[in-house]
């Protein structure tokens, strides 16, 4: 393990709280989906942002390229640089300009989902490198309390800053905010220090490796699994917003107050996530949510659309336990069950899979579902998110057998307690 690993840690842990509160500002779904809908974006764009995320995975390699040449301290805070960046851009734009920034503002968000995408090539290695088998759940489980705590304190700011200022001139200044933020961030990775371990792991060839990557059985599951629960998240969530939006009629400090309730489920979550994964392990974990999912889908045809706003709390309070049974687990099962030499190439592998391929799907699926369930009659201005979200649920339903085939999670006999 790295020397110094409780201090960088500690720099980590400070980074991700002024990361989580500049994304309540920046990437939060219903601040981009409210943006877009004032700028006069398409609907049908705006329900792929679930999808940026993932689909920039495709340029992870360039992570290892910067932590090679720089250090993967060093790469993460250019990243977050580069992300204060466009946010800074956007801010000025949609405040200054409001009338020529659709096609700058689509770009510029695209440009920082990217960045964000590409920083996280250095999720795996630095749990390899900076903790061992028996600290993971509890350093995952804190970035978790910090992030989404964090986050549930700027979701009730920001839900009661948009109650009177829900324009496109505040909108800009909430978003000038959170660039602010992420520069903090990028310079908290700055000053932490290289990780020698990363830098080393970085330089060895990849195609080599990756061949190997692909033979683990363990890795190769994962990859199909998570590709399509992954699916699922790219999905789901944001077509939630514009159900209770445009379905349901609901107000922006109302879609606020839903983005504040998964980040609560969240929190919680994270802390059974900590409980159960020590106990039982992350594979059984993963298998678990699967039932709840097919509940939520259940719930979208029961509630009428004409329901008391509070009523549709409920897929929110699925969608922030599913975003930690499903990531942080895929997370956790990876690091404990791939060998050490393998982190570098298996995280690649993972992220183009789980993450660009799952990325360019929902990129072409939403688009794609929209204009063929939008072609059907409807008996109320829920029907279409209703075939939408069933459709999305259908997803992990169709992984729950890839689930089950996943390896039992013990180490390789290359993994000692220290995951060396």
């Amino acid at each position: 393990m790295e020397q110094d690993s409780s201090k960088k840690i500690s720099h980590i842990y400070h980074s991700t709280f002024c990361q989580s509160a500049g994304d309540c500002c920046t990437r939060n779904h219903s601040v981009l989906i409210l943006c877009a809908a004032l700028l006069g974006i398409p609907e049908a764009i705006t329900s792929t942002l679930g999808a940026l995320s993932y689909f920039g995975f495709i340029l992870i390699p360039l992570g290892f390229i910067l932590a090679r040449y720089v250090g993967a301290s060093k790469s993460l805070a250019f990243e977050r640089f580069l992300q204060a960046f466009c946010a800074l851009t956007i801010g000025v734009m949609i405040w200054l300009f409001p009338a020529i920034s659709r096609g700058p503002f689509v770009i510029l968000v695209v440009i920082m989902y990217l960045v964000v995408s590409i920083s996280s090539s250095m999720t795996f290695p630095l749990q390899k490198a900076l903790t061992n088998r028996q600290t993971l759940p509890v350093y995952l489980a804190t970035c978790s309390y910090i992030s989404n705590g964090t986050s549930f304190l700027m979701s009730l700011a920001v839900t009661w800053y948009l109650k009177s200022h829900n324009d496109l001139r505040f909108l800009g200044f909430l978003i000038i905010f959170g660039a602010v933020l992420h520069l903090f961030s990028g310079i908290t990775y700055f000053t932490m220090g290289d990780i020698q371990q990363i830098r080393e792991e970085s330089q060895a060839p990849l195609i080599g490796n990756l061949r190997e990557a692909i033979r683990d059985k363990a890795i190769r599951r994962l990859v199909i699994a998570g590709t399509i629960t992954d699916l699922f998240l790219i999905m789901v969530p944001p077509v939630c917003i514009l159900a209770v939006r445009n379905g349901a009629g609901c107000t922006p400090s109302q879609l606020m107050f839903f983005n504040t309730v998964t980040i609560c489920s969240a929190i919680t979550a994270t802390w059974l996530y900590k409980q159960i994964s020590l106990r039982f392990g992350p594979r059984r974990c993963l298998i678990s949510t699967a039932p709840l999912l097919v509940v939520m889908s259940v719930f979208w045809w029961i509630i009428p659309h004409d329901a008391p706003w509070l009523c549709f709390i409920l897929p929110f309070v699925f969608n922030g336990a599913s975003s930690i049974f499903i990531s942080t687990t895929q997370a956790n099962y990876f690091t404990v069950t791939a060998p050490p030499h393998l982190i570098v190439p298996g995280t690649i592998l993972i992220f183009l899979t789980n993450g660009a391929l799952a990325g360019i799907l929902g990129m072409i699926l939403n688009p794609l579902l929209y204009k063929i369930i939008w072609a059907l009659p409807e008996a109320t201005p829920m029907t279409h998110y209703r075939y939408f979200l069933s459709a999305g649920a259908l997803l992990f339903i169709i992984a729950f057998p890839c689930l089950l085939m996943l390896p039992k999670d013990t180490p390789k006999k290359t993994d000692s307690g220290d995951f060396q």
